[in-house]
């Protein structure tokens, strides 16, 4: 659970601000083909803090291959943005679920490999949805592959880009991607027992923001293989400049601050690639400024639900 800020929204909107058609005048993709993989990301190091009581138990991700699973994915967002100490009207963005099937296909060592489709993306709520709606039609079917170790690091996901995406679309697919990259819980490598604490503390670039974020777990139950967890998140990331290709020719911005807090909770089955239920919240503040726009402050919240079950 915890979902990285998205940059890219950002980026939307102050593009807007300067009257630069973003969404409509970006030239789309006509054919399928990969997507980079975006955010990049250090490998986290695993830190336990306390190894809980009572019996100890190691924890490991152990799917079995041709084995399919359904996850839903439900995200609401909202945002509050101000410009040049003017608040800006509030953005009133639609409710995102997607559902995406997802199978194991190899295990080699500590890496399982796995392929995605996406069975479903959809919009609800806000005068953007149905504008939405007829955008993400073209997702359904998108393809993609990953591999992930058995105690949940990522170490490589990727999609298909849809024919005729454009910037709006591809946002939304970030944010499916980013929220599939936080799907699965960082493990120990030490045996834990109920109670135990452990920490996850990992580098990356979003966006062209080199930012921090540091996942605290405590076990709250575990039984048959299941286990119940309490999750904490933050994100920090120090002053630096900003550059990315969706911003106008020569646009560089300076982040000031960035500071983002999020909890929740997951039920985790070891035998299963995904998490059988998960929920959380988490709000992220973006202080940033631009030479022709002046001081920029962004805070995002969003609520993420997901759910999965066995595909018979």
């Amino acid at each position: 659970m915890a979902q990285r800020i998205n940059v890219k929204t950002m980026f939307a909107l102050l593009i807007t601000a300067t009257g630069t058609a973003w969404a409509q005048d970006a030239a789309p993709v006509d054919q399928a083909q990969p997507v980079a993989q975006q955010p990049t990301e250090d490998k986290p190091a695993i830190k336990l803090l306390d190894a809980g009581k009572g019996d100890k138990f190691e924890l490991r991700y152990a799917p079995k291959i041709g084995q399919s699973f359904l996850l839903t994915m439900s995200m609401d967002t909202s945002m509050e943005l101000s410009m040049a100490g003017q608040q800006m009207p509030a953005q009133d963005i639609p409710t995102t679920t997607s559902t995406i099937r997802i199978t194991t296909t190899k295990i080699e060592g500590d890496a399982i490999h796995y392929a995605m489709v996406v069975e479903s993306m959809r919009a609800e709520g806000g005068p953007m949805a149905e504008m939405l709606n007829g955008m993400l039609k073209s997702i359904k079917g998108v393809k993609g592959t990953g591999i992930m170790s058995d105690r949940g690091e990522n170490r490589s996901m990727q999609f298909e880009a849809p024919a005729g995406q454009n910037p709006m679309m591809a946002q939304s697919m970030s944010s499916m991607e980013d929220t599939l990259r936080n799907a699965a819980t960082f493990l120990p490598q030490e045996k834990v027992g109920v109670g135990a604490k452990w920490q996850a503390v990992y580098t990356m670039d979003a966006d062209g923001i080199n930012m921090k974020q540091t996942m605290e777990y405590t076990l709250g139950s575990f039984n048959d293989g299941v286990a119940k967890l309490e999750v904490k998140m933050t994100q920090s990331a120090e002053p630096q400049s900003v550059t990315n290709d969706q911003l106008p020719p020569g646009m560089t911005l300076d982040l000031k601050s960035l500071k983002g807090t999020g909890k929740g909770t997951s039920t985790i089955n070891l035998g299963w690639l995904v998490p059988l239920e998960t929920a959380g919240t988490s709000t992220t503040t973006v202080v940033m400024s631009a030479a022709q726009m002046g001081e920029m402050s962004q805070t995002v919240s969003v609520k993420i639900d997901m759910a999965s079950k066995p595909v018979e």
